[in-house]
């Protein structure tokens, strides 16, 4: 079966085989695994601290250790995606992940738990790149935008499980797991099970086959092909030649193909360009996005919420129930994460961008003004206003930007700015963590939340100056309008 006959076959609608759904299920585990551990201190820090006998003024040091580990572990996925390819760049992954799980769990002082954090933090980093990398270069055409989509949502499901773990804290505070053992403790160690279950299943998927054209490997780029997409060829004794020519086609775009395969065959190229030719002129504003809307996305505060719900909860003023309040904000992140995969095809990027960062922007002032001073004037509207913020966040601000960064981005620089711009989210991420006890100390709970309401307000306003709409754009068209000509 030729190239174009398999096209038009995926075009009718043939059914997809079952090793492409376990694929995605395996790339999937990385994104439950992510969002798992952003969340799975936030109901049990006081009790973790009280248990391994540390001041709470330590908190905001462990709970940021998790986003340490992620930076390092972001700035090296790529390139070792690069080299052995990302399946195998996953299941390498899935080390750190479960050794630092188990770390964690069995941890007797700050310092072991800071290890074992960091760990995870590697793995966490690591799949905030590589799972959207191998989502989409095994996606079918026609489906990609709904399978890559899947990522933020299982983000948003694994903070929502660890919540849901934590909970039983709420009604039992002595509460011990299994064998009389902490269960914080045990709440660690499960991420060591969802990293084994990924490892495994990915071991039996094919590596992608984006990723075999062009490492040169077309036989084997069109085997992987014909197993995820379901189509088989007739003749299985192709030549080079033809499986090269059906990959192309079903894989990679023209100008993508022509890219990859001059740089890599040039034999006065190392395959790499350097960072003068990324800060060229032409790229000004490619670069001025890719930087400033992931970063925007962390100083929405976003964090404050993920990483501190249950005592920002107590904070303004829901003390009789913080963990099933925290709870019902995961909930509806996991909704509205849904909600955005299926408006950011129909509404557009930038619009649902702006009304993301300008919805959270008067859910933070209204937030601001009724929590008062040291005490909460109005926790009910208080907790609306953080119901609010969670909506206006999961339909653009949540996965938008990453969605948005994959399409601006030229094949010849991807690697190396997807890299800076993941980096600098992570360190977004990092100072927010970080900086929320001392924030709190230096300008209140209230102060805070003005705070991140002028970052939203500014955001908005860079969206709307310097956004362009990619909605049902080929991507030559969305560079050909970015880049800078002379």
């Amino acid at each position: 079966m030729s190239g174009s006959q398999l096209a038009r076959a995926e075009r009718n609608g043939a059914a997809y085989p079952l090793l492409l759904w376990v694929a995605v299920f395996a790339a999937l585990c990385g994104s439950f695994y992510f969002g798992y551990q952003l969340g799975v201190l936030n109901p049990v820090l006081e009790y973790t601290l009280h248990s391994l006998d540390v001041e709470m003024q330590y908190g905001s040091l462990i709970v940021s250790s998790v986003l340490v580990g992620a930076l390092l572990g972001s700035l090296g996925a790529g390139s070792l995606a690069d080299n052995k390819g990302p399946k195998v760049a996953i299941m390498m992954a899935t080390v750190p992940s479960a050794v630092g799980s188990v770390v964690s769990g069995v941890s007797w002082s700050a310092g072991s738990l800071v290890l074992g954090r960091m760990l995870c933090g590697i793995g966490v980093g690591s799949a905030s790149i590589l799972t959207p990398r191998y989502l989409a270069e095994i996606a079918p055409k026609t489906i990609r935008g709904a399978i890559s989509s899947l990522n933020q949502i299982c983000i948003c499901f694994g903070i929502l499980f660890a919540f849901i773990l934590g909970s039983v804290y709420e009604k039992q505070p002595e509460y011990e797991g299994w064998m009389s053992i902490d269960w914080w403790r045990w709440m660690m160690v499960f991420g060591c099970y969802i990293s084994a279950l990924q490892g495994i299943v990915i071991a039996f998927c094919p590596e992608t086959p984006v990723w075999l054209i062009w490492n040169g490997l077309h036989l084997q780029a069109t085997a992987s092909y014909h197993m995820l997409h379901g189509a088989v060829p007739d003749d299985m004794e192709q030549d080079d030649e033809r499986a090269e020519e059906d990959t192309r086609m079903l894989v990679a775009t023209e100008s993508q193909y022509r890219n990859r395969r001059s740089r890599r065959d040039s034999p006065d190229s190392s395959g790499e360009i350097s960072w003068r030719d990324v800060l060229h002129k032409k790229y000004r504003r490619i670069v001025r996005l890719a930087c400033v809307i992931p970063i925007s996305q962390q100083f929405s505060g976003i964090n404050v919420i993920i990483l501190y719900g249950a005592n920002v909860m107590k904070m303004i003023g829901m003390s009789d129930s913080p963990m099933r309040s925290n709870m019902i904000l995961g909930a509806i992140n996991a909704l509205f994460a849904i909600l955005s995969a299926i408006l950011v095809d129909r509404v557009g990027r930038k619009p649902c961008l702006v009304a993301s960062f300008t919805g959270m922007c008067v859910c933070l002032l209204t937030l601001a003004l009724s929590v008062g001073g040291s005490e909460p004037s109005h926790p009910l509207v208080a907790f609306w206003s953080l119901v609010g913020y969670i909506c206006f966040f999961g339909v653009g601000c949540g996965g938008i930007p990453w969605v948005y960064l994959s399409e601006i981005l030229p094949d010849e620089i991807k690697k190396d700015l997807q890299a800076v711009a993941t980096a600098g989210n992570w360190l977004a991420n990092l100072f927010v963590g970080a900086s929320f006890s001392a924030f709190v100390a230096l300008i209140g709970i209230q102060g805070l939340y003005l705070f991140y309401a002028c970052c939203c307000a500014l955001s908005a306003a860079f969206c709307v100056r310097y956004m362009v709409e990619t909605k049902q754009k080929p991507l030559h068209q969305i560079h050909r309008e970015l880049l800078i000509l002379e």
